[in-house]
């Protein structure tokens, strides 16, 4: 029972320490890219950081369930205390997080948008859209590049409208981070994925609580499920690497079904409840097989010992 306390002691400092990483890593980069001189005041951190956090939410949250596997290799650990303890505590932090986090995001947006400065030839974080210009006049800005659902928008020029609070200063070229935090391009593919995944989420949570946390507790599950391969390598090394690409190919995983597997197969999913909750039903299932596969194993090997013995 300790050896299971301890590992969920585990998990959390593990998921307490992704978050912080995560968090100032897309902040710091973010700064790199949106640089002004009032962007890294206290108050601009805290403005941004609930929207950080929403985004690595469920990277760091998966990651740390998986790697805490690696506890049992220290620990003497009662895996089915440690399953469910790991089961229910993640799920919470995961679904409560991420509810609290979101009304405080929305109201640290508002906040944002009614007191932001912009200045040209730097990405000025806006609302919920990035933009870019080159110059502005008291009218119109120029040169403009925004982002929204459907990618990078260019327009030659637009009225300044709704964007009236735009101060106009030259901002220097950023003298930190530049080199360090330009993130390689498998992040910015991890990164994409994780905003589908995260559009996956808010959509369920807009529909109902409780596909919102059918949908949590299934990636809990499908984590959980990874430690039975996990312990198949002898090495750590090589059990470590293998977790790291089973975390990444869900998300790319999940990439690929929303873009070119899920449309086609909805027109034959009956029920609407279902369609809401097709990649979660898969998760499931696939966690459980995992399962299945792991006793059908254990269970052979333990009749070899017996015979042996």
């Amino acid at each position: 029972m300790k050896g299971s306390i301890l590992q969920f002691l585990i998990f959390l400092l593990l998921f307490l320490s992704l978050i912080t990483v995560f968090c100032l890593f897309a902040y710091f980069h973010w700064f790199d890219t949106g640089y002004h001189p009032g962007s890294m005041s206290t108050a601009g951190f805290l403005q941004v950081l609930p929207a950080i956090i929403l985004r690595f939410l469920p990277l760091s949250i998966v990651v740390s369930v998986v790697i805490s596997f690696f506890a049992t290799l220290k620990f003497r650990i009662n895996r089915f205390v440690s399953f469910l303890l790991i089961l229910a505590g993640a799920t919470a932090i995961y679904f409560f997080g991420f509810i609290g986090i979101s009304s405080i995001a929305g109201t640290a947006r508002k906040s944002m948008s009614q007191s932001v400065a912009f200045y040209p030839g730097r990405i000025n974080p806006f609302e919920k859209q990035p933009i870019y210009f080159e110059k502005a006049d008291n009218d119109k800005l120029y040169k403009t590049v925004l982002r929204d659902n459907a990618g990078l928008v260019y327009r030659d020029e637009i009225k300044r409208r709704s964007l009236e609070k735009v101060i106009l200063s030259n901002s220097d070229p950023n003298p930190y981070y530049a080199d360090l935090l330009t993130p390689p391009g498998f992040l910015k593919l991890l990164s994409r994925d994780l905003d589908r995944f995260n559009l996956e989420i808010k959509r369920l949570s807009l529909k109902s609580d409780y596909y919102l946390l059918f949908f949590i507790a299934s990636q809990i599950l499908f984590a959980l499920s990874l430690w039975s391969l996990l312990r198949i390598p002898r090495w750590p090394l090589i059990a470590v690497i293998l977790s790291l690409v089973l975390i990444r190919a869900l998300f790319a995983f999940y990439s690929y079904w929303d873009a070119e597997i899920l449309n086609k197969i909805l027109p034959f999913v009956p029920s609407d409840m279902v369609k809401d909750n097709v990649f979660p039903l898969l998760l499931l299932v696939v966690s459980l097989v995992i399962f299945l596969l792991d006793g059908v194993i254990s269970g052979i090997r333990r009749s070899r010992r017996g015979r042996t013995q």
